[in-house]
């Protein structure tokens, strides 16, 4: 992830920073990357998996930013008490974040048939759909993004809140990011 003088993260992916062989399908059958966010075609050698593995892996960072908590083992399989984890961790998403959009979302991201998980665009367009207004869960009201205080960058230099208030309110997302 990197952080853009404006304050925007920016979730990247290098993927094989070199080229290894000639074979262009080389990179797309490759184990190279962080076994936590492989994809359940990835992890099973699926010949030529796409774009879609990638999707998969933005699913696992969504977890980890929308509970706090890092992924310590992959998720890609369906063993029952893996199955398990991954969706309690998807529901974790829509409590801690008080967001069902959220939720859905990492659902799409975390499906584990590539066909049917979201694209990048899929993502976009559910994230740029209105919200509801906010809503209670349990007792304590979601905290309004006027609440927010701007993050401390741990040089000194204050951020702006507003990416963190978009993320909040996906309709006020800036198409030029």
């Amino acid at each position: 992830m990197l952080l853009s003088k404006r304050g925007h993260i920016k979730l990247v992916d290098f993927g094989l920073a070199a080229v290894v062989e000639s074979s262009a399908g080389a990179a797309a059958q490759s184990k190279v990357g962080t076994a936590t966010y492989f994809s359940p075609e990835k992890n099973d050698g699926v010949d030529g998996y796409d774009s879609k593995a990638d999707m998969w892996a933005a699913g696992c960072v969504l977890l980890e930013l929308g509970t706090g908590e890092r992924l310590l083992k992959p998720l890609h399989s369906d063993r029952p008490e893996v199955r398990e984890q991954r969706e309690a961790r998807i529901a974790k998403v829509g409590r801690t974040t008080g967001s069902a959009l959220l939720e859905k979302v990492a659902r799409g991201l975390l499906h584990l048939d590539a066909k049917q998980r979201l694209s990048g665009e899929d993502m976009f367009a559910l994230l740029k759909t209105p919200s509801p207004s906010p809503t209670v869960i349990g007792t304590a009201p979601v905290p309004s993004t006027a609440d927010l205080t701007p993050p401390r960058h741990p040089f000194g230099t204050t951020l702006d809140p507003a990416p963190i208030r978009s993320v909040l309110n996906p309709s006020a997302l800036d198409p030029q990011l």
